[in-house]
């Protein structure tokens, strides 16, 4: 059974005018916000769901282990548990509290591993001062519903944890250190015990001593820990009343000290007696409870708790920042995670770090954590982020699988008579190839550690380049002076140099074209040419083929032949296409710094069609090739924490999908998959410094890291694809950000398929989504949620602030934000927005600051930012104006035609202030621009002659001369919120404002008399209690605002009798809202409805898309 939102609160009344005004009717279409709490039940059949919340919603979504992961079998899953089959269930919980907490009545343990295959009757959802229980009901596998137990029940005090006790009655501690027993059949409670200790608590946890001979029945005895805001543990346990209702006192059994921060979680395990909890010191303190010898297994209750003792096993270390939540797992096993978007697994005897996952959620902040116990040895995790998404992990708890997390041991073998080892080369899996001291090549056998002498040389010495090509078993082996061989795996005999291109050579890369039987051997060094050696395995001989010119000091780094193009990197970061025309190769188009001014270190060509690019930093680019020309699809950015500086790729499965990326941080080489952040390797080498190399070997998935080390070489051995299919993280929701949503918009609406929207946020992504479609929605209807995430757009150097969608160039996207950055973004598929979103243009206000000569960095002043954007086509041109922080408005152009964008042409001279809007305007043939601040000033300019600037390179004209049409003070401070609608049948135009002073202005005039005319102004300067952050006309009588008090109201206009009348209102879950935006149209197939509907957005820290009925 779902609330309806429109019977929560009907009526409210106008301060102002003294009217009583009704609930605006709405349904929620889609809702994002923190996770803040998980659970998992197990229902008949087996049949497992997960429990999440979104707000004022608890969601229930079907989870499914396959037959194989059975709790008598061992082993991880052998696919995701995640199961698709069956309806997500949802039920609005409360009128407008966010619910904090889940806790359920199914008596499952962790540490046995079994569970009570019968119905968990009641559900407890908590947040705020209110608490309601559900009776989840399956009537089948594959379908579960809520039935309200009572409404919603409201305490006077913010509620910390709750505990079902029995099917009807339910324990609650608030902060004030107080437990209320709730009966939630008769909706009353039936005492309130108050602890003498009266100190705040900020985490709690209800203990239930289980008497060992009622198997299980409740025999009235609780035990209390409370988190206190003084940094230490309370514990009690109340006498519970014979006589009920009542209210009495208890006092404290123990403090525990030790904590320097406040306690945010507390949990306790009775079978292996540890008591855990987490602060804001950024630690976990792990005790183990010692009741005295003289209790015997019958005590319980206050006599065995007052004589316990609590040893201090582990204060462990992990987080860079405060942990949120532990959860007590089988085996002293540990689950934290934190602010930091780290989870950590930790061994509790010892202190010691498991296993680590980062990297999954965005933002900050991971709120929940729940397990599952899938059979003896498997252990699924899943976790909700702030920004919204739930990840699912998995952990062997078995010893023997602990260990070696980040692939196996690390082998090594010496070299004979202790020489120098100075180049390494994996030749295949039982072969590697070894450059030492004297100029000596030998193989060695993986498998035994034995080295055989294959070529001694005195011209080995100089060698500088192994490169192996495993699908031919070859080896190149280079020197400095242009000596070339090869090292077949297959034929041993007598080695000698093939080739020597006469020239300085530092690298040598393999080349096979696709379809091409035929190889290429591609050697280069800074001597301004490189050469294109031909070779034929069947004479073992090396033929020069084409020799192509390079700039002074840039050589070849990474090559790959596409058909009859060769992509080439060089050590700047440009990327050069040569085509094969009539057997000689032409130079063509040259990228230049695509991947900034570090070397390219990999080009290599998916199985799926798409040019994989990757540079040292630590962006991978993707292409897709036609002809000759390479189009940008998208931009993969490693994160810097974990990887340094990119030395290659691998593609497991041959599809940017499954994407490895590799590469160094610090002494530590490491393999890290894109999917998930999850590190496939790390290994201790020393650092890039020394010679290594990396293979894999698809026919076993082998994944295989070498590197020397003095008189050794050492190596690594990783299974790639089993462990991807283990432990790689799985999806269970998409995330939307971690951080506040700044702005958002609709950007088209496709007959039948819903919303494609856009969202902006201050963790400097932009995300591309898409909404189900909206035909079937009520307002009785759960929200249907997002449908998928369709791109993730990361370039901004700073939070973006404003998006505005191009009105001439189809799927595409200008966006602004901090470090005065203006960005213009364009989905590679024109039909419909796809992942493919790559940066077109790009302007910085500081972009052309000088650099110093021994630094990188340019000096730039992160305080200016743009505010605001909006856009205006002028035939064949679109002009673009920006508000920046600095106080000045600046105009860019682009031309589709000519492929010029984000041109600057113009800019106006500085307002006295921060300018937060700018609207343009074309009527006739005038262009007026509207700016407003934090001075409360409306200003409207005529930019009339920006519309005659030429397309090409015109100067940047300073406008300190331009009329000023009109300038008025609106609000008391600043005019956060500012929307036009030009009336063309008369020829006026209404502009609408919210201020930080919570008013609503309209104001109305004639353009083409605007001094002359006096202007109809109203203003309500009581339409919000806090200052508005979005508003929108719905229609020319109708204005729909929303502010930071998180009030949604529509407003009817009057411009006969010059009033503004609050007609409907409803309350919205987004808080910290930052904006509002209508959907223009209808996302649903139906269009009758039209005039009576609006889908809204509102957005700040989370997302919500509501549907508004207006009605007549």
């Amino acid at each position: 059974m779902v609330d309806h939102e429109s019977a929560m609160q009907p009526t409210q009344t106008d301060k102002r005018s003294g009217t009583v005004t009704h609930r605006l009717t709405s349904s929620t279409l889609a809702i994002y916000k923190a996770v803040l709490a998980l659970d998992t039940i197990l229902t008949k059949g087996d049949k497992r769901w997960l429990l999440y919340v979104q707000s004022c919603w608890l969601l229930a979504r079907p989870i499914r282990w396959t037959a194989q992961s059975s709790t008598n079998s061992c082993g991880p899953p052998p696919s995701s548990p995640t199961d698709t089959s069956g309806e997500e269930k949802a039920v609005r919980a409360f009128k407008e509290s966010d619910i904090h907490g889940i806790c359920v009545n199914d008596r499952k343990s962790f540490t046995s591993g079994e569970f009570d295959c019968t119905l968990p009757t009641r559900i407890c959802v908590y947040g705020d001062h209110s608490f309601r229980v559900f009776k989840a009901c399956a009537s089948s596998q594959e379908h579960i519903s809520f039935r309200s137990v009572c409404e919603e029940q409201v305490l006077d005090d913010w509620i910390i944890t709750a505990r079902i006790l029995t099917d009807d009655r339910i324990a609650l501690i608030s902060a004030h250190n107080r437990l209320c027993l709730f009966n939630a059949d008769a909706s009353v409670c039936h005492s309130t015990i108050s602890c003498k200790d009266f100190h705040i608590l900020y985490s709690a946890f209800i203990h239930e001593e289980m008497n060992s001979d009622a198997a299980g029945a409740h025999n009235g005895q609780l035990v209390i820990f409370g988190g206190t805001v003084s940094n230490y543990l309370s514990i009690w346990s109340p006498e519970i009343p014979d006589e009920l209702p009542s209210r009495m006192s208890c006092a404290t059994l123990h403090k525990l000290q030790g904590h320097s921060g406040v306690i945010f979680d507390i949990k306790f395990d009775g079978s292996q007696q540890l008591l855990c909890s987490t602060s804001d010191d950024r630690s976990c303190r792990i005790y183990r409870v010692v009741f005295p010898s003289s209790a015997s297994s019958q005590s319980i209750g206050r006599q065995k708790w007052a004589g316990a003792s609590f040893q201090l096993l582990q204060a462990v270390f992990g987080h860079e920042a405060r942990v949120w939540r532990v959860l007590i797992l089988a085996n002293l096993r540990l689950l934290t995670i934190g602010e930091d978007l780290r989870l950590c697994l930790w061994n509790a005897a010892d202190g010691g770090l498991i296993k680590q996952w980062s990297g999954q959620h965005s933002g900050l902040n991971i709120w929940s954590v729940t397990a599952e116990q899938v059979n003896q040895d498997w252990v699924e995790i899943f976790t909700g982020g702030a920004d919204g998404s739930i990840i699912q992990n998995g952990f062997s708890t078995s010893a023997r699988n602990n260990g070696g997390m980040m692939g196996g041991d690390t082998r090594s073998s010496v070299a004979p008579s202790s020489k120098r080892v100075r180049h390494v080369a994996i030749m295949e899996e039982d072969q590697l190839l070894i450059v030492v001291d004297g100029g000596l090549l030998y193989s060695v056998q993986v498998a035994k550690g034995q080295w055989t002498l294959r070529w001694q040389d005195v011209a080995l010495k100089q060698c500088v380049a192994l490169t192996s090509h495993k699908g031919l078993r070859k080896t190149a082996i280079i020197t400095c002076t242009g000596l070339v061989a090869i090292y077949d795996a297959g034929h041993t005999a007598q080695m000698k140099w093939l080739v020597d291109v006469s020239c300085h050579c530092l690298q040598a890369l393999w080349i096979s074209g696709a379809g091409q039987k035929a190889v290429s051997l591609l050697v280069s060094g800074p001597s301004q040419v490189f050469h294109l050696l031909a070779y034929d395995s069947a004479k073992t001989l090396l033929e020069k083929t084409a020799t192509l010119r390079m700039p002074q000091n840039t050589w070849i780094t990474a090559a790959a032949q596409v058909e009859h193009v060769l992509i080439c990197g060089d050590r700047a970061g440009s990327l050069r296409i040569f085509q094969l025309e009539e057997d000689r190769w032409q130079e063509g188009e040259v990228l230049l710094h695509v991947h900034g001014d570090s070397q390219v270190c990999q080009v290599e060509d998916s199985s799926d069609g798409v040019v994989v690019t990757a540079g040292r930093s630590g962006q991978v680019i993707c292409w897709r090739l036609t002809g000759s020309r390479l189009d940008k699809l998208r931009v993969m950015q490693v994160d810097k924490s974990i990887i340094e500086w990119m030395s290659g790729f691998v593609l497991p499965a041959g599809k940017v999908t499954d994407l490895v990326v590799l590469g160094f941080r610090g002494r530590k080489f490491v393999a890290l998959a894109m999917a998930g952040q999850d590190k496939v390797m790390e290994v201790d080498c020393g650092g890039a410094h020394r010679s290594n190399d990396w293979a894999y070997f698809t026919a076993s998935a082998l994944a295989r890291f070498a590197f020397v080390k003095t008189t050794s070489v050492k190596w690594r051995d990783a299974q790639l694809l089993s462990r991807a299919a283990a432990q790689r993280p799985s999806l269970v929701r998409v995330g939307l950000h971690g951080l506040q949503i700044w702005s958002a918009g609709c950007l088209q609406s496709a007959e039948g398929r819903g919303w494609t929207l856009a969202t902006a946020s201050e963790d400097t992504s932009i995300k591309i989504w898409t909404v189900s479609p909206l035909d079937d929605m009520t307002a009785a209807a759960p929200p249907k949620g997002l449908t998928a995430l369709l791109a993730t757009a990361q370039q901004h150097l700073s939070s973006v602030r404003v998006l505005k969608q191009s009105l001439l160039m189809p799927n595409s996207l200008y966006s602004g934000g901090g470090r005065g950055q203006l960005l213009l973004w364009r989905c590679a598929d024109s039909a419909l927005w796809t992942e493919n979103v790559s940066v077109v243009a790009s302007w910085s206000l500081y972009a052309d600051t000088v650099r110093k000569r021994w630094s990188d960095d340019a000096i730039l002043q992160p305080d200016t930012r743009i505010m605001d954007l909006d856009v205006v086509a002028l035939q064949q041109l679109e002009l673009c104006a920006a508000a920046s922080s600095d106080g000045r408005l600046r105009f860019f152009l682009s031309c589709p035609h000519s492929q010029r964008w984000l041109l600057p042409i113009g800019q106006s001279s500085a307002f006295p202030c921060c300018l937060l809007q700018v609207r343009l305007l074309q009527w006739d043939a005038f262009l007026w621009v509207l700016s407003a601040g934090t001075d409360g000033m409306l200003t409207i300019v005529d930019i009339t002659h920006l519309m005659a600037m030429p397309s090409g390179d015109a100067p940047v004209v300073d406008m300190q001369k331009t009329d000023v049409v009109v300038s008025r003070r609106l609000h008391q401070s600043g005019i956060g919120a500012l929307d036009l609608r030009w009336l063309r049948h008369q020829d006026r135009l209404h502009i609408a404002s919210g201020g930080d002073d919570g008013a609503i202005c309209l104001l109305s005039l004639h353009p083409r008399q605007p001094a002359t005319q006096e202007a109809a102004l109203r203003c309500n300067s009581a339409a919000h209690n806090t200052q508005i952050s979005g508003l929108s006309w719905l229609s020319s009588s109708r204005v729909v605002s929303v502010a930071k008090d998180q009030l949604v109201k529509l407003w009817k206009v009057d411009w006969t009798n010059r009033t503004i009348e609050l007609q409907q209102w409803l309350f919205s879950c987004v808080c910290d809202v930052s904006c509002l935006s209508v959907c223009q149209g209808n996302g649903s197939r139906g269009s009758e409805e039209k005039d009576q509907r609006r889908d809204v957005l509102v957005a700040g820290a989370g997302f919500e898309l509501l549907r508004l009925d207006m009605g007549p």
